[in-house]
């Protein structure tokens, strides 16, 4: 992402404001008062820019939605793997708790294969999709 010249400009112009302010100006209330107006636009700067980069994290996030499905499934049977576990260790079990979890065990090899099948693909049009960008910040 590259960041509109015009931006760094007026973040460093208010870092060397701050600098001159502090070295400069003896008066305290006019010495605040400009070390906040310079401090301002540095603030802002970074404010947009933490913004769009997490616009950017979220926009990554959701291009491989396949794969988060296929893994939320797979850690859907392993918690029910779990439970069926913890029932088999108790007295009045089911009998058939065994083979439920054989069944889960079944189903989380099937998961895993179905992993591999998607890991890798991105959601359509995600691909080319660029995140949406602040026009006042960035440049095209």
């Amino acid at each position: 992402m590259k960041v509109h010249s015009a931006w760094v400009a007026a973040a460093a112009l208010g870092i060397v404001a701050l600098v001159l302010v502090s070295l400069f100006i003896t008066d305290p209330m006019s010495r605040a008062l400009l070390a906040l107006a310079s401090v301002v636009p540095v603030l802002y700067v970074t404010a947009k820019l933490s913004q769009t980069f997490e616009k950017q994290l979220a926009s990554e996030r959701r291009r491989f939605s396949k794969l988060r499905h296929v893994t939320d499934d797979f850690i859907l049977s392993v918690r029910n793997l779990n439970r069926l576990a913890v029932l088999a260790q108790e007295p009045d079990a089911p009998e058939d708790t065994q083979g439920m979890m054989e069944l889960v065990i079944g189903r989380m090899r099937t998961t895993v294969d179905r992993i591999v099948e998607v890991a890798g693909q991105q959601d359509q049009g995600s691909a080319a999709e660029v995140p949406t960008r602040d026009r006042n910040l960035t440049k095209e």
